[in-house]
């Protein structure tokens, strides 16, 4: 079974692009996102996976701490003990993501860097629809 979310909120520090022991790039970092409201809000945690071509174009896209994003993914619920106490994280392997824009400081000043995910497969081509077509 898998468990798909779609995510905003804000980096929670710089990016470091890694390299796996293969060679391949990766990202790894949390995303804070805001839940609930007034006395009753909480911040969640979402620790967030990106490989490949996608960590680097993230990296090319300038998203530092504090930007804020719109994320879609795999979530995973990972258990794991330290000193005794079991803690649960969860864990998100990105497929699609996009910078959400508040202001025009949110988005990088490099218009070399994509700042829309573009990678989203289409659903359907709304041009081929004819009237009364449903898209499914």
């Amino acid at each position: 079974m898998m468990l798909t979310i779609t995510a905003t909120g804000r980096v929670t520090a710089d990016l470091e692009l890694q390299q796996s022991q293969k060679g391949n790039n990766y990202l790894r970092f949390n995303l804070a996102v805001n839940k609930g409201f007034g006395e009753s809000a909480t911040t969640v945690y979402l620790q967030c996976w990106l490989f490949g071509e996608q960590a680097d174009r993230m990296v090319r896209a300038k998203v530092k701490k504090g930007s804020y994003l719109e994320i879609a993914g795999d979530l995973d619920l990972s258990k794991y003990k330290r000193d005794d106490k079991e803690t649960v994280t969860l864990k998100v392997s990105i497929y699609s993501w996009a910078y959400i824009q508040q202001s025009k400081s949110d988005l990088p000043k490099s218009d070399t860097a994509p700042a829309v995910n573009t990678n989203t497969p289409e659903l359907y081509d709304e041009t081929e629809l004819q009237d009364g077509d449903l898209p499914f």
